[in-house]
């Protein structure tokens, strides 16, 4: 069961209060917090509060996706004395990731996350589709309908942006919109 309670960027007495007496009924096994990355140390605060009133058991940092990279993650890890268990990567439930820290550290410098990209590849490709596009490719029948396949499961990965961050050198290269106007020299 998961309990989700409502939202706070500052502390707040009475919802201090609630989640103290929730604790204590439910007695539950996790107590994660869900921290957003672009908030800075505002999250710092507020996840040092909530570790010392409920003793919180992990953490779970959201919106990884934006222009944040997770600086703020060694400071909140190092005053909540507890670990980042999920990476939201977007705003849906299958975009939240298990956090590896070495993956986060080479987003943090730009050095993308091929890691998560080849995960995010598997999960997205079947392996027998791709056989027979490569055969169709052998064998010159391959065409727009399989093209547009193709579109379709790239797009499951995620958008370009998120795609161009994970490959190394592609993150210093800004990704523009189709629909975004090109500055003329």
């Amino acid at each position: 069961m998961i309990i989700d309670t409502a939202g706070r960027l500052h502390i707040d007495d009475e919802l201090m209060g609630e989640l103290i007496q929730i604790r204590e009924e439910v007695k539950p096994n996790e107590i994660l917090l869900v921290v957003d990355s672009m908030t800075g140390q505002d999250a710092v605060r507020v996840a040092e509060e909530f570790n010392n009133k409920v003793s919180l058991t992990g953490l779970i940092l959201t919106k990884l996706d934006g222009d944040a990279r997770g600086g703020a993650a060694l400071s909140i890890r190092w005053v909540a004395h507890v670990p980042i268990k999920y990476i939201g990567m977007g705003e849906k439930a299958d975009q939240f990731e298990p956090f590896y820290p070495d993956r986060l550290a080479s987003r943090i410098l730009g050095m993308g996350d091929m890691l998560t990209f080849i995960e995010k590849a598997e999960v997205a490709f079947d392996q027998k589709k791709a056989e027979e596009l490569q055969r169709k490719m052998e064998k010159s029948t391959y065409d727009l309908e399989d093209f547009l396949g193709n579109l379709k499961e790239v797009k499951k990965m995620g958008s370009v942006a998120q795609l161009a961050s994970m490959i190394p050198g592609l993150s210093r290269w800004p990704v523009r919109s189709a629909t975004m106007p090109r500055k003329s020299n």
